[in-house]
């Protein structure tokens, strides 16, 4: 199949016109196909605005009504679900094998990425225009923040240097500089998460009385719950990342919950948890704190 015939079977072809297309193999029955949705659309709508984007629904459900009630609350494109001949053809010359799946192609309908989910989770529209190339440079970029760890580094964003408040305020991550930063991965859905939360209150609270030079940032892990995440931020005295963010994506987890010290380049190996969760209750300095306010 060449290339031209590709945005042809779209059926969208006259409104792809000079424009690199995002092809969204879905099911919206399908949770991960759920939770890919927001980071989709927050994309889109960044990225449609420069005139030469566009996301083309290729549908997967079951029925005319599961297809009609996403379609409806999207802006993007669909191949119709009537369609099914159209619809096979390009499962099957894309080798759809799980979904949801994800394709860019370039202006003239050739692939830029198959490996579209993954850009639009991990990086959003930052990861425009999806080619192999912007993919490399975005990973050097990291590379490169990684050799040069500082705390600016790690929480801000190229459209981001501030944290929030749970009042809405915002703290510039310049303005932490100079204090020992707590760095709570938090699920709010999470029991173990929700528990250590009320411990890591008190011993916030007791080092602020002692007017430590202290402060806890939030990585909040509820990218599909922001209910949950303006709760849990309501309840805390601390700071956060926004909802959603992905600057956490930046960071190696392979947990749950955990609590990280960034002091120069310093860090304490994991402790493994329960279920295989590794956790970081206390690094080195915040447990030396903590023993101190207790013995004093």
């Amino acid at each position: 199949m060449f290339s031209c015939q590709i945005l042809e079977l779209t059926g969208c072809n006259c409104h792809l016109t000079r424009k690199k297309v995002g092809l969204i193999f879905f099911c919206i029955l399908l949770p991960p196909c759920q939770r890919l949705t927001p980071n989709l659309v927050d994309a889109y709508d960044e990225l449609v605005a420069k005139g030469d984007f566009e996301v083309v629904f290729i549908s997967a459900d079951e029925d005319v009504e599961s297809f009609n009630g996403y379609f409806s609350k999207m802006s993007w494109l669909a191949v119709p679900f009537t369609d099914s001949k159209i619809l096979e053809a390009l499962d099957g010359h894309f080798k759809v094998k799980g979904l949801p799946h994800l394709v860019f192609l370039d202006e003239n309908g050739k692939v830029l990425s198959d490996r579209g989910v993954m850009l639009i989770s991990e990086y959003g529209a930052e990861g425009y225009p999806f080619t192999p190339e912007r993919l490399k440079e975005i990973k050097e970029q990291e590379e490169e923040a990684r050799r040069n760890q500082s705390l600016r580094s790690i929480l801000e964003s190229p459209s981001r240097d501030f944290v929030i408040a749970a009042n809405g305020n915002k703290a510039l991550v310049p303005d932490l500089e100079g204090k020992t930063i707590g760095l709570y991965f938090s699920m709010s859905s999470f029991k173990k998460s929700s528990d250590f939360t009320g411990t890591l209150v008190k011993v916030y609270n007791e080092l602020k009385a002692k007017e430590e030079k202290f402060e806890v940032v939030m990585i909040p892990l509820d990218d599909d719950d922001e209910e949950s995440f303006k709760e849990e931020l309501n309840g805390v005295p601390w700071l956060s990342l926004p909802f959603k963010d992905k600057k956490y994506c930046d960071f190696d987890l392979h947990t749950e919950r955990a609590l990280k010290e960034i002091n120069g380049k310093k860090e304490t190996e994991n402790e493994k948890g329960t279920h295989g969760y590794c956790y970081h209750y206390f690094v080195e300095v915040l447990v030396i704190k903590l023993l101190q306010l207790q013995t004093n």
